[in-house]
């Protein structure tokens, strides 16, 4: 019997986009999912604030290099004036985060629903650069929307035989808000549990 767990779609028609035998999307080195889960539910950003999601899945290995981050929409983004993501790695001891590396600002790229967006870190692309840590590292996978209607992410929903298990990934609305631009976000985040679904989101690299 297949050992493959299903990560997107609904409980009827899986996404295979969201299917891997390690828990993970295809080629991707971490994302904070660690269990069954259908994508039933979405997460609503505020402008300019910064959010990040977290969890047992969202380590990345010594000597692994991650040159961009993915988010599933759940419904489209409108008039968007700025968008990035970025990577920040939880500061020992301390409700806060500290930046490592963040994406291009794809600007006013659009940005439909149930459509994945991934933005590079490289420096080529308009990125700080690619991040490799030299030991294992515990990160958190963040996004910034600067819109008239950020786009809503996709989250997940536990299967009901196991939903005690899914409380480990967390969604986390972080400081600061009233961002602007990439070049407006300081390298450190304040972490504040709102406890809502995790969202749907993968870093990908070498």
């Amino acid at each position: 019997m297949s050992s493959r767990r299903y990560y997107g779609g609904t409980a009827t028609a899986p996404a295979p986009e969201y299917l891997d035998e390690n828990w993970l999307p295809p080629g991707a080195l971490a994302a904070p999912y660690a269990l069954l889960g259908v994508l039933t539910a979405a997460v609503a950003p505020v402008s300019g604030a910064s959010y990040v999601v977290g969890g047992p899945g969202c380590m990345v290995r010594a000597g692994k290099t991650v040159e961009s981050i993915s988010f599933l929409s759940s419904a489209a983004l409108a008039t968007g004036t700025h968008q990035w993501f970025f990577l920040a790695v939880p500061d020992e001891g301390a409700s806060t985060a500290t930046v490592v590396a963040k994406s291009k600002n794809d600007t006013s790229t659009a940005w439909g629903a149930n459509t994945k967006k991934t933005l590079s870190l490289a420096a080529a692309d308009g990125g700080t650069g690619v991040w490799t840590p030299t030991v294992d590292t515990p990160v958190y996978i963040g996004l910034v929307q600067v819109a008239t209607t950020p786009a809503q992410i996709r989250g997940f929903t536990s299967v009901a035989s196991v939903s005690g298990l899914m409380a480990p990934m967390r969604w986390f609305a972080a400081g600061p808000t009233g961002l602007t631009n990439p070049a407006s976000m300081s390298s450190t985040i304040t972490l504040a549990d709102t406890t809502i679904v995790p969202a749907a989101c993968h870093l990908s690299g070498t």
